[in-house]
């Protein structure tokens, strides 16, 4: 495949997965079916990718029968961080990381200016699935997030004062949790519209630089500021971005209100531990 075809085949993997997922969640049996199957199917198909929703719960249907509504993208999301959620304060990490790759696929859709913080995003949750596989080889238990977590601080790697090694879980997990900082507070910011006579070309870049100043900005150095500024300047209308997400203001901004809600819960839990174990790193990257 080329890079392009790739790319295209991960978000369909992506979306495919969290399909299964919905309904081994729900405690229903998933119909045994190769996902790289039904992507062949669909590519046969001449099937876009918007309809894609659609076709995978044709595709893989619940052993009920019933009719399902296809989820909007972020109620699809919340549900996925909603199963990461573990005890009364831990996190899942494999369903996290599985949340956090969903997500990642919803932000690249958006457009090239999203890559930098997109590639960010999926090498930063490589470093937790690396740390996790390393503390399952050395049988520790590598699912629970504070688990995981101790198990890397036991070993000595980090230096006191939050100082973190990277690569590592806690360096992965501090900065999956700021990628979705920023990404919460835009689409928080996108649901109060803008002024009428807000540039259509401009205003979306405008929330996008508000919400990075508030959240990334603090932790950026020089090089990493720049680029990410850069890659800002293609940043489409927000009209030709709102489709991804729900139909509807009132759709958006009540699947915004929704996914926030969770998604603070994981982020509270995350904060949490690493404060608890000196691993909060609040140096600037390069």
């Amino acid at each position: 495949m080329s890079s392009s075809a790739d790319d295209t085949f991960m978000r369909f993997h992506q979306k495919a997965q969290a399909r299964k997922m919905d309904l081994a969640m729900r405690g229903l049996d998933c119909p045994n079916v190769l996902i790289d199957e039904l992507y062949e199917r669909a590519e046969a198909g001449g099937v876009a990718e918007a309809t894609w929703p659609r076709f995978l719960l044709e595709q893989i249907p619940s052993p009920r029968g019933e009719e399902e509504p296809e989820p909007r993208t972020l109620q699809r999301i919340a549900q996925c961080f909603l199963d990461s959620l573990l005890g009364g304060s831990d996190v899942h990490v494999q369903r996290f990381v599985f949340a956090c790759k969903n997500f990642a696929g919803v932000i690249a859709e958006l457009g090239p200016f999203a890559a930098v913080s997109v590639r960010e995003a999926n090498v930063n949750l490589g470093k937790i699935e690396d740390a996790q596989r390393a503390a399952a080889a050395q049988g520790a238990p590598a699912n629970s997030l504070e688990a995981l977590l101790k198990h890397e601080s036991a070993s000595g790697m980090h230096g006191a004062g939050g100082v973190l090694q990277d690569p590592s879980a806690a360096m992965g997990i501090l900065w999956v949790a700021r990628f979705l900082a920023f990404w919460e507070e835009v689409v928080v910011l996108r649901t109060v519209p803008p002024p009428a006579d807000a540039p259509a070309d401009a205003e979306f870049r405008e929330t996008i630089m508000a919400a990075y100043k508030s959240t990334l900005l603090p932790y950026h150095g020089w090089v990493t500021e720049k680029a990410f500024v850069l890659a800002v300047q293609a940043a489409p209308a927000w009209s030709d971005v709102e489709r991804h997400f729900a139909p509807t203001l009132d759709d958006f901004k009540s699947d915004v209100h929704e996914w926030v809600r969770i998604s603070q819960q994981i982020q509270d839990r995350i904060t949490a531990v690493l404060r608890a174990l000196d691993l909060e790193d609040t140096r600037k990257s390069m």
